[in-house]
């Protein structure tokens, strides 16, 4: 399917909605049957005096969402056009659907998908998938490409990498407060879906992936004591070009190669996290563990930190019927789990905090932490020579707040204070390690009762000092807003300004952004934004503007 055919689709669609919402139809017919969604045309114009371009002079933006109920089906849709995507054979670069009915949910197209921490994790995916959740049961499936092939010579590809296919399912069941799930992930690179010389194709990694997981949720005595067990085992090969491994001698374990092919790149290690949390009316107790190994790993996740063992405890008070809360949290976490590193880091961490509100109009919050890292890094592993790094930060932030309600003004104050240090516990790198900083911001904001007016500002310092670097930064910041015509046109003016000096030179910058807002009709809208931003610095001065026009159609 072309742009011009989804173009169409989507502005006949708009038109359909038009229709139906003019014409008459029964009770029955509007419950069954719903459409609703919006349509977004935009563009902005910039322009700079000064060196360098930080963005192009012209941009343009389509968009539009659409969302159709029918007998309890809900398809939802939305798709996204911009100066970028003309660069690329599809400018709609990603689409999907996740139609639902009742207790089925399916997925098409690029999804995303959350079965645990350490399988399937809200990995982006282009194919399908099925969540069903028919009273008790619990299943769902997913199968698709979790990473597309990419060559050197496609546009904007640093680096190739092989189409990357998906199977996933779990299997369960209970409710969100009490269940029991077990799930697979399956996920193998397709060392022939690019096509790339010898010399480059050895550069590329090539992945094989098999995690099993389980993951429960106990909640007991009333939903105050809850466990939680999020676990998995995972297989990787980190290169599956290797010759497999002959498992026996008989074949009598060769039907293991069916479901996964080990060769000497392969490993297996573990993950594991636990809960346990009990919470009475006016205390509480939770404590969490954690255990990722060194080499642990999962392809249907973007991001996980492996090699970490972390022990946490968060004790909460509730008094004085809600008025006043206490929380604290006390935990321990170091890597090289398996003694493999030279160095292994250690980490303290604690913080206290009370928050306190007497009365509607005013009450404080105030907390402390601390967090101490200990590294020793092993120097001569032959004479078992070490060296020790030992910091404490500490941590301290106090935000009190006031609110004034008078005959035709509300009015709100709110200040916040944090300052931070950094002590070096090492007397020869002290000097150069050692940092403070802190940060204090004074915000007041008040509305006018009868005409809407909103008027805010605030006051702003920094200062961070080290022993060759001292920064300060004052500023203010103004602003308001109104609304005219029956709330038709809505204006706004916000500026702000900076100083900023430090050990290298002074600086400031100025800021101001001009927003207009007019409902045309009762479900559009057309807004205007300017933008204004003024640098000058010791090494560079310049001005740059930009307007911004959005027209919104909803249907």
């Amino acid at each position: 399917m072309n742009i011009r055919k989804i173009i169409l689709i989507l502005l006949l669609s708009g038109i359909i909605s038009s229709v139906l919402g003019q014409t008459t139809a029964t009770g029955t017919e509007k419950k069954n049957f719903k459409m609703s969604g919006s349509v977004q045309a935009g563009s902005f114009f910039y322009g700079s005096n000064g060196p360098g371009i930080r963005q192009e002079p012209f941009g343009y933006s389509f968009g539009a969402q659409l969302n159709i109920s029918l007998y309890g089906l809900s398809i939802p849709f939305y798709a996204s056009l911009n100066e970028q995507g003309t660069a690329f054979q599809h400018p709609f670069n990603r689409y999907g659907l996740s139609p639902k009915y009742k207790w089925a949910t399916a997925h098409i197209g690029w999804r995303s998908m959350a079965m645990s921490e350490f399988t399937l994790n809200n990995t982006t995916f282009l194919g399908g998938g099925l969540e069903l959740k028919p009273g008790k049961f619990r299943f769902s499936f997913m199968m698709g490409n979790l990473k597309q092939p990419e060559n050197l010579a496609a546009l904007n590809v640093l680096s190739p990498q092989f189409k990357r296919k998906g199977l996933a399912f779990k299997i369960g069941k209970g409710t969100e407060e009490n269940h029991f799930d077990f799930i697979v992930l399956k996920a193998k690179d397709d060392t022939n879906s690019v096509a790339l010389p010898d010399s480059v194709l050895k550069t590329v990694n090539a992945y094989e992936n098999l995690v099993l997981g389980i993951k429960n949720k106990t909640s007991m005595l009333k939903k105050k004591l809850i466990l939680e067990v999020d676990a998995a085992a995972s297989i990787f090969s980190s290169d599956i070009r290797f010759d497999p491994i002959e498992l026996s001698n008989d074949g009598k374990y060769d039907w293991v190669k069916k479901i996964y092919n080990p060769n000497i790149s392969t490993s297996a290690t573990y993950a594991v996290q636990g809960k346990i949390g009990y919470q009475q009316k006016t205390w509480g107790l939770g404590v969490q563990y954690r255990r990722v190994m060194p080499d642990f790993k999962t392809l249907g996740s973007e991001y996980l930190l492996n090699d970490l063992e972390a022990i946490t405890v968060n004790p909460n008070l509730n008094l004085l019927k809600g008025q006043l809360m206490i929380s604290g949290s006390y935990g321990t976490q170091r890597n090289n789990l398996d003694m493999k590193r030279l160095g292994t880091n250690e980490r303290k961490i604690s913080s206290f905090g009370i928050t306190y509100n007497p009365k509607p109009s005013y009450g404080f919050y105030a907390g402390y932490s601390n967090y101490t890292f200990q590294q020793q890094i092993v120097i001569d592993s032959l004479y078992n020579d070490s060296i020790v790094i030992n910091q404490l930060t500490h941590n301290i932030i106090f935000t009190p707040r006031l609110t004034l309600i008078k005959e035709n003004w509300v009015n709100n104050l709110i200040l916040t204070i944090n300052y931070q240090l950094l002590a070096d516990q090492n007397e020869v790198t002290a000097a150069m390690q050692n940092n403070d900083m802190i940060l204090a911001n004074l915000v007041y904001s008040a509305v006018a009762k009868k005409t809407g007016l909103t008027i805010n500002s605030g006051i702003n310092f920094f200062r961070f000092h080290q022993q060759s670097i001292n920064i300060s930064r004052f500023g203010i910041t103004v602003g308001a807003s109104q609304k005219f015509f029956k709330k038709k046109l809505n204006l706004g003016l916000n500026t702000s300004y900076n100083i900023q000096d430090e050990t290298f030179g002074n600086s400031n910058f100025l800021s101001a952004n001009l927003r207009i807002g007019y409902q045309i009709h009762k479900k559009t809208q057309l807004s205007v934004i300017g933008l204004l931003n003024s640098v000058n610095t010791t090494s560079s001065n310049y001005q740059e503007q930009r307007i911004q026009i959005q027209v919104v159609q909803g249907f």
